[in-house]
């Protein structure tokens, strides 16, 4: 997968069952390239569990309430769903159209229609 955005390029590769390819996997990275500097090299941390260990993690936060001592948050809110949704709809728009599509434009508040 690569993202080209306005201030540089990320890249990376992920492979969902690594038990059932018949090749070596790869350690998984993230490729930071910003149009200006050097390209950084991100190593991703492997945890047990599904989603690369965010559903325990996940689960937690559900059941037992968010660990105040971990530094980020897991559990997104709708702010955060609705960016989800408006990438991935900006990437289909995008592919469809081979036009730049910005998110901000599909998340823009639209006049409401009586």
């Amino acid at each position: 997968m690569a993202i080209n955005g306005t201030k540089g390029r990320i890249e990376s590769q992920e492979y969902h069952s690594p038990s059932r390819t018949p090749f070596h996997v790869p350690e998984q990275t993230v490729d930071l390239i910003p149009l200006f500097g050097s390209k950084e090299i991100i190593h991703v941390v492997k945890a047990d569990g599904g989603h690369g260990g965010g559903d325990p993690l996940i689960q937690e936060d559900l059941f037992l309430g968010p660990d105040q001592n971990r530094a980020f948050d897991v559990l997104a809110g709708a702010e955060a769903g609705a960016y989800s949704i408006a990438v991935g709809e900006a990437v289909w728009k995008s592919a469809k159209t081979s036009q730049c599509i910005r998110v901000s434009d599909l998340l823009a508040k639209k006049e409401e229609i009586h």
